[in-house]
């Protein structure tokens, strides 16, 4: 799993919504999230800010990159 889809996870249980509930209420495709995780891709940048500020984190939060 990647962390970027590791850090979606952990999001959807601290908001309790699923999988589905998200990417409806975002409309993206019901398979979204598999093919980031199986693909090992991120979405768009479009996509990563709607899901950035669905959740208010900063897109660095939320694709786990941390700078030292």
């Amino acid at each position: 799993m990647s962390k970027f889809t590791e850090n979606l996870d952990k999001l959807l249980q601290e908001k309790s919504r699923t999988r589905n509930q998200f990417l409806k209420e975002l409309g993206l495709g019901k398979n979204s999230i598999v093919n980031w995780n199986t693909r090992d891709t991120l979405p768009n940048g479009n996509t990563l800010v709607k899901i950035a500020d669905y959740f208010k984190v900063s897109i660095d939060e939320l694709i786990g990159r941390e700078f030292k």
